[in-house]
Parts: structure tokens; C-alpha cells; sequence
């Protein structure tokens, strides 16, 4: 008898503890990360009596999770992509807005001020239509300016945004490591199981760093979780977990370099194509791709039409009888750093201007560009150089002064359009 209620018991407990589980989990039903659990029994040893073993019930042996590592490393792809274009979007839209509105747009401003050339062409004598153009041409280059302005104050929301996403995945990456702190040490007072609600719950973490940077785990013996991002850069090891912060080093686009390391010590920069999926990912590709290009595109609208017009505008004789001058004005090219070398615009080659950046780098008498977007190098041709100005090379729309000033192992960053629009102004205020 005393057995038999022995055996009874034991299936008491099990099933108080089946019960303690279901309670578990109806509970957390609605927790965030929760995965479901379950209780895993097995009989319990047999006792050997009298030549024969006899059954001693039933005791609990663990608890699972019902989890699926290749169901969750979809998901978390999935999602991954899923946070990065929703947030690409998020800021492209706002360029899109920016510059193809159809009342605050720059269409309108170029239509009107055609519009009034081709008054002043039709009626040159008139001084009304002249005062007609030279206002549209105000308009038109405040409208640049404007657009300008809009696309570096969303660059600027955009440079913001990464460095609180930044503070964010390193809050989430500390969490991670006390939680596989914690994690090693419940494995150890379990006998090799770890606690299911502290491997949820890091998961958890995980999953919600995931929409901030694409992220890949890999498992250590004690059961801690080595964390990746992006590309393969290790964000944890253990218990330790290194920094992301924006660096006060620039890349050859101007644009502040992201830096990781250990809290504390020196940090490296780490390349942006490393940092890839995710909001972080997203914001990334936005500067890089959609606000950049856009900020170059309509520099190079604003150069090309000021030097064509400026060129065609010198032909002419003014109501006085002076020769003509430029029409429009624009700021130099810019060279960082500046003094090296000088560069400008070519108007007779005006249709070979790209828009892109350049790295100029001199190697003893060769010369290389180098567009910045592409990566793509090209070595300038010995017949596009002279000896005038102090050397003096033909690239793509640009004359490039002062060659001797470079080191012969130096470079230069050139960047022809993109500041254009924000300069460009209306150098004629008298209409005759």
C-alpha cells in the first residue's frame, strides 16, 4: 500500500506541475517574446524486488519551449527587411514630396521663368518684360536654394536618427549580454537546462534588435548567444558587449563615420556596408542613396543651366549698349582640402558633367579619379593634361588647376555639383 500511494503521488506531482505550466502560460499569453511550455515526464527508475523491477511512478524531467530556431531565423529576416524599407520609405517619401510638388516644386519656378524669356525673345525693348524675368530668375534661384535647404534639414533628421538608433542597439546589446549572464549561471544550477522564461526573454531582446540592424546568433557551449550584425561585425561575446556611436571622423562624403568598440576604449570605423537590414539599415541607405544623389542631381540642374545661360547671356548686348555678363551666379567648385588644387566648371563640356563626387589621388606623374558613389577609378589620360596653371587636367565636364600643389602621393575630394544649388543666386538686378 505504501508503495502504491508512493506512486499515486508521483503522479500528483506531475500533474500539479502540468498544471503550474497551462496556468504559465494562459498568463503570459499576451507577453511579448513568450514562447509556449510544456512539461516532459519519464518513469522514474524501477526497484529491483525479489528477482523482478518493479515501477516506481513517474517524475518531471524539464520543461521546452515550443520554439523553432529555423521558423524564428525567417522571421526575424523577414522582419528585418520589413523595419529597413519601412523606414527607407519613411524619409524617401519626404524627398519625393520635396522635390515633385507641383506648386512648391522646382517644375513650376523653371516654367515660369522660360515662360518669361520667351517674352523678353518675343519684345526685347520691353522693360517690363524684362523686369518679368529678371524676377522669375529670383524665384527660380531662391527655389533652388529652398530645395536645397529642405533636402539638408531631412539629411540632418536622417544623421539624427542614426545616432538614437545607434543609442538604442547599444542598450539592446547590453541587455543581451547580462542576459546570457544569466542564462550560463540557470544552466549550471540546472543541471544543463536553462530557464525558458530567461531564454524568451533574450530572444526577445534579440528580435527587437533585429528591426534596428539585421542580426545572426550563433550558440556558445554555456549557452550564451555570440550576437552579429549586419554583415558579420560581432556587436556580443558573452557576457561583454561592444558600443555603436557616431565618430567625429568623416568619410570622403562628408557624411560622420558610425564607430564601434568597447565601452571605454578607442572605436574603429566600421563601413556602412556592413551595417546592413533593419531601421539602421534603412537610414543608411536613405543618406546614401536617395538624399545624396538628390542633393547632387539638382546641384547639377543648377549648374548646367546657370553656366549654358551665363554662356549664351555674354553673347549679348544690354538697353545701354554694354557687352554682356553672367546672368546667374555660382560659388566655386568645392576641393577638400582646400589650396591643393582649384577646380571649375567647363562650359564647352557641360553635357560630360555626371553629378558624382570625385577622389583625385596623383601617384608620381599619374592621376586617378575616382568616383565616390561607385567606387569606380579611372586614370586620366596623359593628351587630357597640359603644363598650364601649374598643370592643368580635362575630366568629365571639369578643369582641374594646380596639379604641382598635390603631394605626389596626395588626393583631393571634389565635389562639383552637389553644393550648387544652395549657392546659386541672380547676378542682374537692372532689367535693361
Amino acid at each position: 500500500m505504501s508503495s502504491l500511494l508512493n506512486i499515486g503521488l508521483t503522479g500528483l506531482n506531475a500533474s500539479q506541475a502540468q498544471l503550474n505550466a497551462t496556468g504559465h502560460n494562459i498568463t503570459n499569453a499576451a507577453t511579448p517574446g513568450y514562447h509556449r511550455q510544456g512539461v516532459t515526464q519519464v518513469a522514474r527508475d524501477p526497484l529491483l524486488l525479489g528477482g523482478a523491477f518493479f515501477g516506481m511512478g513517474t517524475r518531471v524531467s524539464g520543461v521546452t519551449r515550443a520554439y523553432s530556431q529555423l521558423l524564428e531565423t525567417q522571421v526575424m529576416s523577414a522582419d528585418s527587411r520589413r523595419a529597413e524599407f519601412a523606414t527607407y520609405n519613411q524619409y524617401i517619401s519626404q524627398v519625393d514630396n520635396v522635390l515633385a510638388d507641383a506648386d512648391t516644386g522646382l517644375t513650376p519656378a523653371l516654367n515660369q521663368f522660360f515662360g518669361a524669356m520667351q517674352s523678353v525673345s518675343s519684345n526685347p525693348t520691353n522693360v517690363a518684360a524684362r523686369q518679368a524675368l529678371v524676377s522669375s530668375a529670383e524665384t527660380l534661384t531662391a527655389r533652388f536654394r529652398t530645395l536645397d535647404a529642405r533636402v539638408a534639414e531631412i539629411t540632418q533628421g536622417v544623421q539624427s536618427e542614426i545616432g538614437t538608433t545607434l543609442d538604442s542597439i547599444n542598450s539592446y546589446a547590453g541587455a543581451i549580454a547580462e542576459l546570457n549572464q544569466r542564462v550560463a549561471v540557470s544552466r549550471v544550477n540546472g543541471g544543463g537546462a536553462a530557464a525558458a522564461d530567461l531564454l524568451d526573454q533574450r530572444q526577445q531582446a534579440i528580435a527587437e534588435l533585429n528591426q534596428l540592424v539585421k542580426v545572426s546568433t550563433v550558440e556558445s557551449k554555456d549557452g550564451s548567444l555570440s550576437v552579429f550584425i549586419g554583415s558579420g561585425q560581432a556587436l556580443v561575446m558573452g557576457n561583454r558587449a561592444k558600443e555603436l556611436r557616431v565618430g567625429d571622423k568623416f568619410d570622403e562624403n562628408g557624411r560622420p563615420m558610425v564607430l564601434i568598440g568597447i565601452p571605454g576604449k578607442e572605436a574603429a570605423p566600421i563601413a556602412e556596408t556592413l551595417l546592413s537590414g533593419g531601421a539602421l539599415g534603412g537610414l543608411l541607405a536613405v543618406r546614401r542613396d536617395g538624399l545624396e544623389p538628390a542633393q547632387r542631381s539638382l546641384g547639377l540642374l543648377a549648374t548646367t543651366m546657370a553656366t549654358a545661360f551665363n554662356e549664351q547671356h555674354w553673347l549679348g548686348v544690354d538697353l545701354n549698349g554694354r557687352l554682356g555678363q553672367d546672368f546667374f551666379n555660382l560659388d566655386a567648385v568645392r576641393v577638400e582640402p582646400p589650396g591643393a588644387v582649384g577646380a571649375s566648371i567647363n562650359p564647352d563640356q557641360l553635357a560630360s558633367l555626371t553629378g558624382s563626387d570625385y577622389v583625385l589621388s596623383r601617384n608620381g606623374t599619374r592621376y586617378v579619379m575616382t568616383d565616390i558613389g561607385t567606387g569606380k577609378s579611372e586614370e586620366v589620360p596623359l593628351a587630357d593634361i597640359t603644363t598650364a596653371d601649374g598643370g592643368t587636367l580635362q575630366y568629365r565636364g571639369l578643369t582641374v588647376k594646380g596639379l604641382g600643389g598635390l603631394a605626389a602621393d596626395g588626393r583631393v575630394f571634389i565635389y562639383p555639383t552637389r553644393f550648387a544649388a544652395g549657392s546659386i543666386g541672380t547676378a542682374i538686378s537692372d532689367p535693361r
